[in-house]
């Protein structure tokens, strides 16, 4: 850093995941940034500020990214299909956008190899390549627990199991459908990511759970994925 850049005005250092450096490594770097050289910039990225020295955040200006909304995420896809001339179902490109949870770059890597697959991209594709259950079998779960249907959660998990689904995924689809859920009946209504006809499908299977029901629901498999995580076979935990 001491040393002026060759050919342009700055150098720019870009430390990404700063706050993983070590005690050492920051106090060095606060001897520079205590006094800079006025050739040098620093650019400090970081997912965790609060583990950030505050020696260090006091001396910077912060910027606060937000998460890139899912509406945003499916129109960039969109855009890019269209572009390149690439059949795409909506469907799957929402599909895409949600599992990218807010990174565009996420969106795009998971984009990549479904064209590359040479087909157009659908839903089903898609869902196998992310290894997520399609939404209608959460929506079926949806309606057994609600009817406590005990046969009809045992068949829909067995059904998805089959079809060589990964479970995790599935049942985190199935917290968020129980969230949406539990916004209706607290509010009416609520923004979500599930298409219009599965958000009615929700909105009527709402009515047959009480807030605690739903409330204890989202909690249990909560608890549920992350015990799963260390076990060799997750279904019985889900189960």
């Amino acid at each position: 850093a001491s040393y002026t850049a060759a050919v342009t005005k700055y150098k720019v250092y870009i430390i990404d995941e700063v706050h993983a450096l070590s005690n050492d490594a920051f106090n060095a770097l606060l001897k520079l940034l205590e006094e800079p050289p006025a050739h040098v910039k620093f650019v400090l990225a970081t997912t965790e500020a609060n583990k950030v020295l505050e020696t260090i955040s006091s001396r910077c200006q912060r910027f606060d990214f937000k998460r890139i909304t899912p509406d945003d995420i499916y129109d960039r896809l969109d855009y890019i299909c269209n572009a390149e001339g690439i059949m795409a179902e909506e469907k799957a490109l929402r599909m895409i956008a949600l599992h990218a949870d807010g990174s565009l770059r996420d969106a795009l890597s998971c984009l990549d190899p479904c064209i590359a697959a040479g087909k157009e991209v659908d839903t089903e594709f898609v869902a196998d390549f992310l290894g997520r259950a399609e939404n209608d079998a959460v929506i079926e779960l949806c309606r057994c627990l609600g009817e406590c249907d005990t046969q009809g959660v045992v068949d829909t998990i067995d059904d998805v199991c089959s079809r060589g689904k990964n479970l995790s995924p599935f049942i985190e689809t199935l917290i968020r459908a129980l969230r949406d859920m539990l916004i209706i009946s607290v509010s009416g209504k609520c923004k979500s990511d599930f298409d219009e006809s599965e958000y009615n499908e929700l909105l009527k299977y709402a009515q047959s759970y009480s807030t605690e029901k739903l409330l204890y629901a989202i909690k249990s498999l909560s608890e549920a994925v992350s015990t799963a995580r260390f076990m060799t076979n997750p279904r019985v935990i889900y189960e």
